[in-house]
């Protein structure tokens, strides 16, 4: 048996095409974090298409413009704990408010 190794890219683009098959519900672990915008584009149309058809989409990410873009509600989790479940202009909002107040 032969093995290959692929780049992180080429292993997110191989991992996406195989996860885009028409599911019921999608869970998306920072699903744009990888690749060139080209990519990420296509990517994102994908999930806006198949959203469109009624697939149920889990993106767990901390990108908030990704996160805006594609969902319609948030579940804040920090530390094992639910902070905040809501809309993502309301929770986001809070998520976004603690860094101006404690920067890293």
């Amino acid at each position: 048996m032969k093995t290959k190794r692929f780049s992180l890219g080429v292993m997110a683009r191989l991992t996406f095409s195989m996860a885009v098959t028409n599911p019921d519900i999608l869970v998306a672990n920072e699903a744009l974090a990888v690749g060139d915008t080209s990519f990420q584009n296509k990517c994102m149309k994908s999930l806006n298409e198949l959203r469109a058809s009624g697939t149920r989409i889990i993106d767990v990410s901390y990108n908030y413009d990704e996160i805006r873009k594609l969902c319609d509600g948030v579940v804040w989790g920090k530390d094992r704990v639910i902070e905040k479940v809501g809309n993502v202009v309301e929770v986001g909002g809070l998520y976004m408010e603690q860094f101006k107040h404690h920067p890293s």
